[in-house]
């Protein structure tokens, strides 16, 4: 068994080479899923891997095996998810009533309401800032605030279409709301929708390119950052709710290689959450069946202060939430660690929770497709949920259809406002 586990594991390795290799080969592959969720492979969950191989690879390599086959077959899942709906969008009619007059108007109203819910979060009470885990109205808040990466990319990409006093105002504020994300509190994921609007608006207003050598450079780059996140939070003061600037000499004393799992024993939290998932399910042959997915969506979308915490709490199923599965292992879940969407996947409907990455790949191939044959509405959605999509797998099984249930539905509401939109037809 221990030899499978090498065999999987290097086959998985081999796989993620594969279609990063096979993306890369296009001038533009760095803008579509299947090479981006690669990357993430790549320099999130493989480095993971390898540690947890160190620390259980004796006793349990029959569950390793499992999971990184698993691993292996979620990333096929978003390539063949992917071609399949690039084929889709290629064999429907356009028919878009969104103009570059209405993205303007679309992009005010977005960014309005996203600098109500950041300066809604910022009224807060400091120590209610500083926790590390948000309730209540700050959670409502945050959520709603997320809509902010499509006003970024719509200000970024109509400042390249053209210039003007308002266009150049709605770029400032939208690099207002991101600045403090990414210069002050270092979230990852704020630092992958700059990265994603940014290139997809060059490439949609101007079909400009970054050099492949660029971003070849960026990914080992991007490796570094990401485990060392913590490192810089703890150097600006992130923790107490007031961070500080750090200057270049201040992030030259961080020890970027020592934060990686290769060198910290401590850098696997999610991909340990996967692992546990799949050891319990594989031992029980228990799996949840969509249930967990369900009060996901539930948790997210009825507010427990409009309808009640109970009928709330009724409307969820009785399934063990990701806490419980690793306390079965008498581990704890790290706080700000995720289940991932690996391992979550698994426990909802084992080798068939592929599904996820199907789906996901299906639909942002789709919006690729016709945002390059000239649909506004498609390019918006691509952009916004590009991010979420490449995250997914460092989240949960349905984080991609959630959050973007969020950008879809502010897109459509504030687009009818300024332009005759036909959902069905812009899908």
């Amino acid at each position: 068994m221990i030899f499978m586990e090498v065999v999987a594991f290097y086959a998985l390795l081999v796989g993620v080479a594969i279609v990063l290799f096979y993306g890369l080969r296009r001038r533009y592959g760095y803008l579509q899923l299947p090479c981006l969720t690669a990357a993430v492979f790549l320099c999130w969950v493989i480095p993971q891997l390898w540690l947890i191989r160190q620390l259980y690879g004796n006793f349990a390599s029959e569950y390793l095996v499992v999971l990184h086959f698993f691993c292996l077959a979620c990333l096929i899942a978003v390539d063949i998810g992917w071609r399949s709906g690039v084929q889709s969008g290629k064999a429907v009619v356009i028919a878009d009533a969104v103009t570059d007059e209405s993205l303007v108007a679309i992009c005010i109203a977005i960014t309005l309401v996203a600098w109500v819910m950041v300066l809604g979060i910022g009224t807060r009470a400091l120590e209610e800032r500083a926790s590390s885990t948000w309730s209540g109205p700050l959670t409502i808040m945050y959520f709603f605030s997320n809509i902010k990466v499509i006003s970024l990319f719509l200000s970024i990409y109509l400042f390249l279409r053209r210039r003007n006093t308002v266009i150049v105002l709605l770029l400032v504020a939208n690099i207002g709301l991101y600045a403090p994300a990414l210069f002050l509190v270092f979230r990852r994921r704020a630092m992958l929708e700059a990265f994603t609007c940014i290139t997809l608006a060059l490439w949609f207003s101007r079909r400009i390119i970054i050099p492949r050598v660029v971003i070849t450079t960026a990914i080992p780059i991007g490796m570094l950052i990401v485990f060392s996140v913590g490192s810089l939070r703890d150097l600006g003061n992130v923790h107490t709710g007031e961070p500080t600037l750090l200057s270049a000499k201040d992030i030259a004393t961080v020890d970027f290689w020592a934060a990686t799992p290769f060198m910290k024993d401590t850098s696997a939290p999610e991909m340990t959450n996967a692992f546990n998932m799949v050891r319990i399910s594989a031992d029980s042959d228990a799996h949840t069946y969509g249930a967990a997915s369900w009060n996901r969506l539930i948790f997210q979308w009825i507010p427990g202060q409009i309808v009640g915490a109970d009928v709330k709490q009724n409307l969820m199923l009785d399934v063990a939430t990701a806490q419980q599965i690793v306390a079965a292992y008498k581990e704890d879940l790290r706080i700000g660690s995720t289940p991932t969407a690996m391992g979550e996947a698994y426990l909802e409907f084992g080798i068939f929770g592929i599904v996820f990455f199907l789906a996901t790949g299906y639909v942002a191939g789709r919006w690729w497709t016709r945002a390059n044959r000239g649909s506004r509405t498609a390019m918006c959605l691509y952009s916004a949920g590009l991010s979420a999509a490449v995250i997914m797998p460092t989240a949960y099984a349905i984080y991609f259809f959630n959050i973007i249930a969020l950008y879809a539905g502010t897109f459509f509401i504030v687009s009818n406002l300024f332009s005759k939109q036909d959902l069905g037809k812009s899908l």
